[in-house]
């Protein structure tokens, strides 16, 4: 759902907050998935992720995959515009999965409106709580059932 119209929707998965146990399962398969993306024209078929809208959007994220870099956040996949052969001139952005995402980062506090997807881990269901309160002024949240321990 991340990667739907190239995350430039309103209810795009932008931060997944995953029990720490279950980080590195998480993280694996979300770069696994990040990485079977085929971008291009979304107009013909087999292309799964279309570009950003235009330039200024591509630019914007790349600003805030850098920032959550300096931040502390690390990039697993992605992170960067990348040129698509048959799309001359289209605004692609890479799927992004970052990692070492603290609440205070700007990516786990703002919307992004691009391909990318912030991990952040948590040790106890107060705390993933927590994180979901600090990290949006509104938010669209789901769980597993039977993900969050009793």
């Amino acid at each position: 759902a991340a990667c739907m119209c190239a995350g430039q929707r309103c209810t795009a998965i932008s931060r997944v907050i995953v029990r720490r146990g279950l980080h590195d399962d998480v993280v694996r398969g979300l770069v696994a998935r990040a990485q079977s993306f085929r971008l291009g024209d979304g107009l013909l078929e087999g292309t799964t992720m279309g570009p950003l809208t235009n330039a200024r959007q591509l630019a914007s994220v790349g600003k805030h995959v850098e920032a959550g870099v300096r931040a502390g956040a690390r990039v697993a996949t992605g992170g960067m515009p990348v040129a698509i052969d048959d799309c001359a001139g289209g605004y692609f952005f890479a799927p992004t999965i970052l990692t070492d995402v603290a609440v205070d980062n700007p990516v786990a506090r703002e919307e992004i409106f691009g391909p990318v997807i912030s991990v952040l881990a948590y040790d106890s269901v107060d705390e993933a709580f927590a994180i979901l309160s600090a990290s949006l002024d509104e938010a669209v949240a789901a769980t597993r059932p039977g993900a969050v321990p009793a």
